[in-house]
């Protein structure tokens, strides 16, 4: 009997030894690697409530693209002769008036810090006096700042000819 206790406390120090060293390292090491799991799977929630918030920003910006995109060509950075070029000659083609001439006019001012540039263009159109007034409509109506400034008008010299309508406009930019 006495040595049954001896062997108990024997065994349960030995148990609590083995216990320290050998299962306590491999138990803080489990819990290690589940703390960083725990942050992994945090981590991953985050970046997928940001993915989904990205793309609900993208439909939203989809959405609005077309107010976007008629601000921007209604203030472009810049002149952007081309761009405007292509409308005129769009705006005329559907407007059944054709575009003869034109000439872009750049006029600077001396104030460099100025926001809202002007620039003038003049075009030189041949077509009936509806089809003009549906050019000015197509003018009107874009999103561009487009201000007519001065029109003028000549009569066809012979039967059958168009009439010559000569126009000179300001275009804002940014």
């Amino acid at each position: 009997m006495k040595y049954a206790i001896i062997i108990v406390a024997i065994s349960i120090l030995i148990s609590l030894i083995l216990g320290i060293f050998l299962v306590w390292p491999g138990y803080r090491d489990w819990s290690e690697v589940r703390n960083q799991l725990d942050q992994k799977r945090l981590q991953l929630e985050n970046q997928n409530k940001y993915i989904q918030s990205l793309k609900e920003a993208k439909k939203e910006m989809d959405k609005r693209g077309e107010i976007v995109s008629k601000v921007e060509s209604a203030l472009p950075i810049g002149p952007d002769a081309p761009s405007l070029l292509e409308f005129l000659q769009n705006a005329s083609a559907s407007s059944g008036i054709g575009l003869n001439k034109i000439s872009w006019e750049n006029i600077s001012s001396g104030d460099e810090k100025e926001r809202i540039k002007s620039h003038f263009f003049s075009a030189e159109l041949a077509g009936s006096y509806f089809s003009f007034k549906n050019f000015l409509f197509a003018l009107e109506t874009s999103s561009r700042l487009i201000k007519v400034e001065q029109v003028n008008f000549f009569v066809p010299v012979a039967k059958g000819q168009s009439a010559l309508i000569k126009i000179r406009a300001r275009i804002s930019s940014y």
